[in-house]
Parts: structure tokens; sequence; C-alpha cells
């Protein structure tokens, strides 16, 4: 094998290097190729300022989370439907504050009045999706004025009241008024106030459907709230999962949503409403029980 001479070894080297330099050399078609290399933060930071880009950019990169924040919380308002509101309140500081809240809710408050038949007004001509309103107004109160309003035209009403006494309670459902809310020392948030109203005004446009006129709708909702109650506390149901119980039992056998929810308040009348029949069942259910376990050990003494 014939040895290699130094210069042979060194051509042999500067041949190797010529032909890397052509593999990676950039020709002029190269040059001219609209094809751009995608940018680089990072090649571009060193180069502007010969440190990493997390060093140098680190206050731009603040800037633009603080632009971000902004943008994530108004898109996720618009996810929540925006409801134009008319907002019955005759003490300003009060108004100014419910107007705040539901302004960081994302929603838009279209009316402010400051009376019961300044309301009436702004309801028949703003036609608001939602209208929340104290209670204790001048010259016509909140209940009255809520009558008013719905005789005319159906919406959902939230009252504002100080304490929510249970007779309170009782002529506010009686009108149609959907929700109410305490003004000192409430701890449910004003947007499940909300939801719940629009959710109970949705159930009363079903059953407003059903029976043609407000006046029986109101008479037939107070047995779907009451049957509501019962699917409630028996089967640990929440408030729509109760109202939707009562529509499947309703198509299911081919009644309306009154008749089904009277069927249901029946049942619990005659399974639970005297406490002797409950006590029977029970001592009932007991005998049969401890029968069963007797019953169960007598062919093991026989077998002894």
């Amino acid at each position: 094998m014939r040895e290699s001479s130094p210069d042979a070894f060194r051509a042999s080297g500067r041949s190797r290097n010529r032909r890397e330099f052509e593999r990676h050399r950039v020709r002029p078609a190269e040059l001219a190729s609209p094809h751009v290399p995608p940018f680089s933060v990072d090649s571009f930071s060193r180069s502007l300022w010969g440190v990493h880009p997390i060093e140098s950019v680190d206050p731009l990169v603040q800037r633009l989370e603080k632009i971000r924040d902004p943008l994530q919380r108004w898109s996720a308002r618009a996810a929540v439907k925006r409801l134009r509101i008319l907002l019955v309140e005759d003490k300003w500081h009060v108004a100014g504050r419910m107007k705040a809240q539901l302004d960081r809710l994302g929603h838009e408050v279209v009316g402010l009045a400051s009376d019961g038949q300044e309301a009436v007004g702004f309801a028949w001509r703003l036609e608001p999706d939602l209208i929340i309103m104290e209670t204790q107004l001048p010259i016509i109160d909140g209940i009255e004025t809520a009558q008013t309003i719905l005789a005319h035209k159906p919406v959902p009403i939230i009252l504002l009241t100080a304490y929510a006494a249970a007779d309170f309670v009782r002529r506010a459902r009686e009108v149609g008024v959907m929700a109410y809310l305490v003004t000192l020392g409430e701890t449910r948030p004003l947007g499940l106030i909300i939801k719940t109203a629009l959710a109970r005004f949705e159930e009363l446009e079903a059953i407003r459907r059903e029976v043609g006129n407000l006046k029986d709708a109101l008479k037939t909702r107070n047995l779907v709230e009451q049957a509501k109650r019962v699917l409630m506390r028996r089967r640990r149901l929440s408030e729509a999962e109760a109202f939707r119980n009562v529509q499947q039992q309703s198509r299911r056998i081919g009644t309306s949503l009154g008749e089904s929810a009277s069927e249901i308040l029946r049942t619990e009348e005659l399974l639970f409403g005297n406490v002797n029949v409950v006590r029977t069942l029970q001592s009932t259910l007991t005998a049969i029980h401890r029968g069963l376990r007797s019953t169960g050990r007598r062919p093991r003494r026989d077998a002894l």
C-alpha cells in the first residue's frame, strides 16, 4: 500500500474543504427565490442586542400580557348573552353600584327609572330583556309596577328588597316576578340570580304557550313550582332538572304541564302527606324484612 506524502494529505484536505464549501454555498438562483426563512426571535435578538431573547424582550412580553388579559376577559363576557336591562331604583348610590356590577357581567343598562310610572313607560318604549326593580318605589311599589308591566308584555323581572318576608315572596310570585335579590347581606352572586330568573321565565313561557294567557299561566306555574320543589327534595334534582322531569312526564302520558304537576303533588300527598300512612308503611316494610330474615335462618335450625 502506497503511503501518502504530506503534500498529498494537504491536497486531499483542500479538496474536501472545497466540496464542503460548494455544498453549503448560497447560489444566485437561491437568492432570487421568493422563499424567506422564518423569522427567529432568538437569532434576531442575538444579532441586535447580543443577549438571550428572554432577557431583552421581557418588558415587551409584560406589555403584551397586559393587553392580552383584558382581551381574555372581554372574550369571556362575549360568551355570555349580552342583556339589555332596565334598572328601576330611586336611590342613586344603589343604582350606580348595581349598574357597575351589570357592566362587569357584560350587560347593558338601557334605561334608569326612579319610580313606577317611569318604569312602565320605559318598559313599553325600550322593550328590555330583563328588568331589575326596587320594591319600595314612590307612587307605585315594585310589585304593582311589575304586575302592570307584565299585563302588557311578558319580561323577566327581578325585585330588589331589603328583606324577603314570606308575604313578599308570595305576592311577587303571584304577579309573575321571576326572582328577588336581598340588597343587604345577599350571598348569591348577581350573575346566578339573573341566570335563575331567565330560566324561570323560559319555563313560564312554555306554560303560557300551553294555556294561552298569562293569568292561567301564572296559576299553572304555581302548581309546577310546587311539583318542582317536591322533585328537588325527594330526588335530589336541580331546579332545571325538576322542570325537565315534569315536561318529560307530561309528554310521556300525554297531559299538560299543570296536570302532570298536579299528579306529582297528589302522589306526594298520598305517600307522605299523612304521617300515620308513612309510619304504617315503615312498620310493614320492617315486618316483611324481619320475616324474610327469619325464613332464611329456619333451614339451618332444622339441619341442626
